[in-house]
């Protein structure tokens, strides 16, 4: 079975490292969203650029990914509509903490 996460919040509260300790526990790729979205020196990509880097890494890890970021605006269904799973944190609560306590 292919784990394909997406995991998306608010606040940024715990994204990335909920993203990178999810995928190394599940033996998976860790993608994120802002290391593909920005350019050196905070420029932005424009929305053929960022779509056409997450489809390539999205292909390139078929096996398994975790997602993190909130640009559904930017990308549409693109994760969305390919994830199995989703996650959502919220300001205010450790995820860690909340994942080991279920």
């Amino acid at each position: 079975m292919r784990d394909r996460m997406y995991n998306t919040d608010c606040k940024s509260y715990g994204q990335s490292t909920l993203g990178a300790e999810l995928a190394s526990v599940l033996g998976v790729t860790y993608i994120s969203l802002d290391s593909l979205f920005w350019k050196p020196n905070w420029v932005e990509s424009t929305p053929e650029e960022f779509q056409a880097k997450v489809q390539q890494r999205l292909a390139e890890n078929e096996g398994g990914w975790v997602v993190d970021g909130n640009y559904t605006s930017r990308l549409g269904g693109l994760v969305v509509e390919r994830r199995t799973d989703a996650i959502c944190t919220y300001a205010g609560c450790d995820p860690l903490t909340q994942l080991s306590e279920s």
